[in-house]
């Protein structure tokens, strides 16, 4: 998250070349399965070496068309948020748009995740109740699931648990339930 530069130096830059790493050693898996990477967040504040991985990845991936997988780099909600208001300005001021045409279509047509669908499950690990400034526009109607489970202990019966409570819940959208109709 863009928070994570208020980190020690060291420990920033040892994220970063994990990270990196990490990428490049899934990278065959990813091109073999024809996955799309795409990265919400500013990667070019990135260090070089880091940036440079990344774009690597985002060039060999840009054609596929399976699963699309986001990362989330140099991150945070608020900072797209305010990055999308500014390029509609920015559209505004050049003539490219009317300021009447700005709409929820617009905005979101600005943001990181253009082109994606909201997340419809967002799973909070470690118990943590709240967002911590992340995609707070998309979250609008996405379902969430809590667990106390840590990260790194994360697995696939987790996964499941948090499936099978995502598929036992009535999905509104601002509308009624279904046994008020």
């Amino acid at each position: 998250s863009t928070e994570n530069w208020k980190r020690p130096k060291q420990e920033v830059n040892l994220l970063m070349h994990l990270f990196a790493q990490t990428f490049v050693d899934e990278l065959p898996l990813l091109k073999r399965e024809n996955v799309r990477v795409v990265f919400l967040g500013d990667i070019s504040a990135l260090p070089k070496r880091t940036r440079e991985v990344f774009e690597y990845g985002l060039k060999e991936t840009s054609k596929h068309t399976g699963m699309v997988l986001a990362l989330a780099v140099n991150y945070g909600a608020r900072a797209e948020l305010a990055r999308a208001a500014r390029l509609l300005a920015e559209d505004v001021a050049a003539g490219r748009l009317d300021p009447s045409r700005i709409d929820e279509a617009a905005v979101a047509g600005k943001l990181y995740t253009a082109g994606l669908p909201d997340p419809e499950l967002i799973i909070r690990t470690s118990g943590e109740l709240r967002l911590s400034n992340y995609l707070l526009w998309q979250a609008a109607y996405s379902e969430f699931y809590i667990t106390r489970t840590y990260w790194p202990d994360f697995n696939r019966w987790e996964l499941l648990d948090a499936v099978l409570s995502f598929q036992g819940r009535d999905r509104r959208f601002g509308g009624i339930h279904e046994k008020e109709a």
